[in-house]
């Protein structure tokens, strides 16, 4: 009788173990543990640790231009072959709700969509690309429905379209979306050259931060980041510079901290219409100094007044 107690009871905890769902995806935090080297290897890709249930859809207009632009930057750097930048991006504005990003996100993967931009076959995934077909669909059930607009007229469809053609089709709407991300994008403004003088002023010494390995995902990420902070593109930065933090590069949780510091966007002559977080600029430059970062007193000091 033990011995039978005993396997109904193992029976039921294995089956219990398999029906647990696993824990939700959550995002990134600048408080969250600093890894190791050896936690920061490489894996190969697999499905996102989450449930196919979208966040909220996106509630503003102000965040719905947000999510845009990192979609349209986003298409940008696939067409360029750039494709973790864009995965990136797409990621970060799925998160935010937006159903073509997620869309993006899924062609990413697809090996027809790869070809197309001489990407080899290995960043092809199709686990991934499903998954994020399936995210895309449940970001367009949450989605409250757009407001009828008046019938138009249609020309009927041609009968007998190849495969051929409709391919030529899906590729003309891609370059018309690239196109239309190239006219969002805020152009860099030409360099002023600075006053001569021939009164030596003393440089103050500003923080002291840790340089990122040359050549390393974190490196890449933060020239991406100042590329798009220096043309105005804040948001795009702003998850270039986190995706740095993320891999433990102190330069990172810097930039991505001045972002956010009201001081250094009020200085930054081509940025428009974006307010400054002394709150988020904290956190982030307290996550700088925890990478090694020395010398933010005086900043953090000047933030944390009313």
């Amino acid at each position: 009788l033990g011995t039978d107690t005993t396997a109904v009871v193992a029976t039921r905890l294995t089956v219990s173990s398999l029906s647990t769902p696993r824990a939700p995806f959550r995002r990134r935090s600048a408080s969250g543990p600093i890894r190791t080297a050896a936690a920061t290897t490489t894996a190969a890709p697999s499905p996102p640790a989450t449930s196919t249930q979208p966040a909220p859809p996106v509630r503003t207009a102000a965040e719905r231009a947000d999510a845009e632009r990192l979609l349209n930057r986003g298409r940008l750097f696939f067409a360029s072959g750039d494709i973790a930048s864009a995965r990136l991006l797409f990621e970060r504005s799925a998160e935010a709700g937006n159903v073509d990003a997620a869309r993006e996100m899924a062609r990413s993967y697809d090996p027809a969509d790869l070809a197309r931009i001489g990407a080899g076959a290995g960043e092809a995934n199709a686990d991934l690309q499903q998954f994020w077909m399936r995210r895309a669909n449940a970001l367009q059930a949450a989605t409250p429905p757009a407001p009828t607009a008046p019938a138009v007229a249609v020309a009927p469809a041609t009968t007998g379209s190849t495969s051929a053609e409709r391919q030529a089709a899906s590729d003309a709407e891609r370059q018309r979306a690239v196109a239309a991300a190239q006219q969002a994008v805020p152009q860099a403004r030409p360099a002023v050259a600075a006053p001569t003088t021939t009164t030596a002023v003393p440089a103050k010494a500003g923080p002291a931060v840790p340089a990122t390995a040359a050549g390393s995902d974190a490196a890449r990420y933060l020239t991406r980041g100042r590329q798009a902070f220096q043309v105005g593109d804040v948001f795009a930065a702003r998850a270039f510079f986190q995706r740095a933090a993320d891999a433990n590069a102190a330069e990172g949780a810097m930039e991505l901290a001045q972002t956010f510091d009201p001081d250094v966007l009020a200085k930054a002559g081509n940025i428009r219409g974006i307010n400054g977080d002394a709150k988020e600029a904290r956190v982030w430059y307290e996550r700088a100094q925890a990478l090694g970062t020395t010398g933010l007193a005086e900043i953090l000091q000047r933030l944390a007044r009313p």
